[in-house]
């Protein structure tokens, strides 16, 4: 029955009428249009056309090998277009993000809502960072001892746990302080928005100032010259490599930075 439908389908007169529809799927719109088309710019079934309706017709039917049950054909390749190739490009060449680039460098890397801490010995390189900062607060201190051992500390937590990143970071301060350490520096990074000064300038400030006061009495630390507060644009392009980040860089001669956003804080300087 299957094979009666498929040579009433082939039937000549038929075939001809689909010519074009079955050359647009085998050829392609490109021969189709050279194929109907002759030089005074008019559709036309030249017996070329019919030749090619018969070759179609045994190419999709043989008596003893029908093409419906052929486990495989061979299918001609479109190229891609260059709009196709030029996405292809942009998806495999992205940009990595700063998750990526740090994972590999072997930064360790402080989620949301958790904390971390590594230790470096005199000449070692190391670096620990959070990232992705979207209206969470987070915290890097950096605590230098006598022996030349340096202890990098990261917490990041969201406005819903506000009393939890105050008693974290305590706990924190409360060992650091048992091993007497010649210096701490601290940096709180926190959702800033914009407000003029007395002056009318337009500055960026904490939205939660007493989010931020209550940290800096929880770590202890009474020297505001070792404080920093970084208020952060909420208003911005998180999938920028550097935005929304906090890092803590112990290099092997010696110096160590602390960076907002990928910008080094400078305890002398306002931020």
């Amino acid at each position: 029955m299957t094979k009666d439908i498929i040579e009433s389908y082939l039937d000549k007169s038929r075939l001809q009428k689909r010519v074009p529809e079955y050359i647009r799927i085998f050829m392609g719109a490109d021969a189709l249009t050279a194929s109907l088309y002759d030089d005074e710019n008019q559709l036309s079934f030249s017996s070329s056309t019919s030749l090619r309706a018969d070759a179609l017709t045994a190419s999709l039917y043989d008596d003893e090998n029908s093409a419906l049950y052929r486990p495989q054909r061979d299918f001609t390749m479109i190229e891609p277009s260059e709009s196709s190739v030029f996405l292809q490009n942009e998806e495999t060449h992205s940009t990595p993000s700063f998750y990526e680039i740090e994972k590999s460098a072997g930064t360790k890397l402080i989620e949301m809502d958790s904390q971390g801490d590594i230790t470096a010995v005199p000449g070692e390189e190391k670096k620990i960072a959070t990232f992705g900062l979207s209206g969470c607060t987070a915290v890097a201190v950096v605590s230098e001892f006598a022996d030349g051992t340096k202890r990098g500390y990261i917490q990041h937590y969201s406005p819903l746990g506000d009393q939890l990143s105050g008693l974290v970071l305590r706990r924190e301060m409360g060992g650091v302080e048992q091993q007497s350490p010649v210096s701490c520096k601290m940096v709180i990074m926190t959702p800033g928005e914009h407000c003029k000064d007395p002056d009318g300038k337009w500055i960026m400030t904490p939205i939660s100032q007493e989010r931020v006061d209550n940290l800096i009495v929880k770590s202890g630390i009474n020297n505001d010259k070792d404080i920093k507060v970084y208020p952060y644009d909420l208003d911005c392009d998180l999938g920028s490599y550097r935005q929304g980040t906090l890092m803590i860089e112990f290099s092997s001669d010696g110096e160590t930075k602390i960076y907002t956003e990928m910008l080094p804080v400078k305890f002398d300087e306002e931020l």
